[in-house]
């Protein structure tokens, strides 16, 4: 069980960085039911969470150092074997990101930027994937480093530079 305090933050797998501001109770099914209330500041919101299902929905605490070292590590290694079929690579990086699997997803942001090549073609919706796996791996730099947002997406840069991947740029 993890312990959640007043001020403790997160990563939550849709919202990223969040800040545990209090708890609630709220009576459901004539049951008193317990919450666990969280601030998202990147998408300014408030959301609520049964304290027994914390965990189950994904929430989880940041990485230590060393994960984040292996984090790195993934985004400049070579890109893994990819689906040729567009609707099948989609689906299956898609399922990547759903997982909240930090290391899967790193894979998504360094197989999709590294895609591009020389001319810097993404599809639309493989830009759209790459933006929101993107956002859940700085949210691991920035938390796990104590970094803000902005510094997080430098780094993560930095990483994928170092391999010849593509930025923001």
């Amino acid at each position: 069980m993890i312990e959640v305090k007043v001020g403790s933050r997160f990563i939550h797998p849709r919202h990223g960085v969040v800040e545990i501001s209090g708890t609630d109770e709220r009576l459901l099914n004539g049951n008193i039911v317990d919450y666990v209330v969280m601030d998202a500041s990147s998408a300014n919101l408030t959301i609520k969470i049964p304290v027994e299902s914390f965990e189950t929905v994904g929430v989880r605490p940041a990485m230590e150092m060393a994960d984040i070292e292996l984090l790195f590590k993934v985004l400049r290694s070579g890109p893994s074997e990819e689906l040729r079929n567009w609707s099948r690579r989609f689906k299956d990086n898609e399922q990547r990101i759903l997982s909240g699997d930090a290391y899967l997803i790193a894979e998504v942001v360094r197989n999709l930027s590294k895609r591009g090549g020389a001319d810097g073609y993404v599809s639309h919706g493989e830009r759209k994937l790459l933006d929101r796996a993107r956002r859940a791996v700085e949210a691991e730099i920035q938390l796990a480093l104590g970094i803000g947002p902005e510094e997080a997406a430098e780094r993560l840069d930095e990483e994928l530079e170092l391999t010849g991947g593509r930025g923001r740029k």
